[in-house]
């Protein structure tokens, strides 16, 4: 009983020691992610000659790598072809398909929209001869009125013929001829009453109206078919500008729906690459644009490029690089610098992380 005691009053003594050791450590800014142990600390009052951080290959914001999925969902029928023969990623020029869905009932969309728009411009010209149409109806309803005109004083001239040989008691006219002739001419009346009705309508319709609504339906069809026509455009995933494509989920068959879990592919601009790098709100305030640092990738010091600071954020925020390392303190705040290089096209890839030194003059 007494040596088990012994043991684990030895376990507990090397776990206080350990877990001393740890804290001390882990309170030591880490080479990759601060300033080297020979530096003067913050607290010191004197300014390092050199800030050291940790960065990541990137592209300059806002632009990124672009995870990009169709807004027509459908089969996929078709996706380019990312390298060329020769084994080299190909460079896609900007409107360049990448991806290709069914695009079938996009199509017969189009050509019903094509169809409609068609027919609403043949009522605009229709709609154009209205006014020369009005014209001659109304020509045509003063003829008409004209003429009945004319008849009723044929009929009122034939009555007083017929009533003056009724008093005379000749020609056999009977009362009954009279109120006849009378009727009639009553009737004349009410029908040239009713033409001049239909003259004053005439007069009151307006052909610009239904030139308007006619013009108004040839716009709604117009934006119908331009509905269509990007309704067939987004069944294809063209690339934004010219670039490369990093990585392709989808295959060739596989049907594609609303709420992806992962993009159909990644797209690449073909933009200068630049350092992302963050430094700790200890050495923040010594950092400026257009200040010198040395460049290096973080696994290896076989190469190292020279590059500037161009811009600096203007807040702390938490690290966006979280490597899960021993030692490696993720829960501070930092300050983010977009480094560029000085050397064109820097034979770098996106997501490398690399080591920056930067000069403190």
């Amino acid at each position: 009983m007494r040596t088990i005691l012994v043991f684990f009053g030895i376990l507990a003594l090397v776990a206080m020691v350990m877990g001393v050791i740890v804290a001390t450590q882990q309170t030591t800014p880490h080479p990759g992610n601060a300033a080297p142990k020979d530096l003067p600390s913050s607290g010191t009052g004197e300014p390092p000659p050199y800030i050291f951080c940790l960065g990541e290959i990137g592209l300059e914001p806002p632009a990124g790598v672009v995870d990009m999925y169709p807004e027509q969902h459908g089969q996929v029928m078709e996706i380019a072809d990312i390298v060329d023969a020769g084994g080299k990623e190909h460079v896609f020029k900007k409107g360049e398909m990448l991806l290709k869905v069914d695009d079938r009932l996009a199509k017969a969309q189009l050509e019903k929209a094509e169809a409609a728009l068609s027919a609403a411009q043949e009522d605009v010209k229709k709609a154009r001869l209205l006014p020369q149409q009005l014209k001659f109806k109304e020509e045509q309803q003063n003829s008409a009125i004209q003429a009945l005109q004319h008849k009723r004083v044929a009929v009122e001239a034939d009555l007083k013929n017929k009533q003056q040989k009724f008093k005379e008691n000749i020609g056999g006219i009977t009362q009954n001829i009279l109120t006849a002739m009378e009727e009639s001419l009553k009737q004349l009346d009410e029908q040239v009453k009713a033409e001049k009705s239909k003259l004053e309508e005439l007069k009151l319709a307006q052909p610009q109206f239904d030139i308007d609504r006619a013009k108004a339906d040839v716009a709604a069809k117009t934006a119908d078919k331009r509905q269509a026509e990007i309704a067939l455009e987004k069944c294809q995933l063209k690339g934004p500008t010219e670039g490369t494509v990093l990585r392709v989920y989808a295959k060739v068959g596989e049907p594609l729906g609303p709420n992806p879990r992962l993009p159909a592919l990644e797209f690449l601009p073909n933009l200068p690459r630049v350092v992302k790098a963050e430094v700790m709100q200890e050495w923040g305030r010594y950092v400026r644009v257009g200040q010198e640092a040395t460049i290096e990738d973080d696994t290896s010091t076989q190469k190292e490029w020279k590059g500037r600071i161009k811009s600096v954020s203007d807040w702390y925020a938490p690290k966006r690089l979280r490597p899960q390392e021993p030692f490696m303190m993720n829960d501070v705040r930092t300050l983010e610098c977009i480094i560029e290089f000085a050397e064109p096209n820097a034979k770098v890839r996106i997501g490398q992380r690399m080591r920056v030194k930067m000069k403190n003059d």
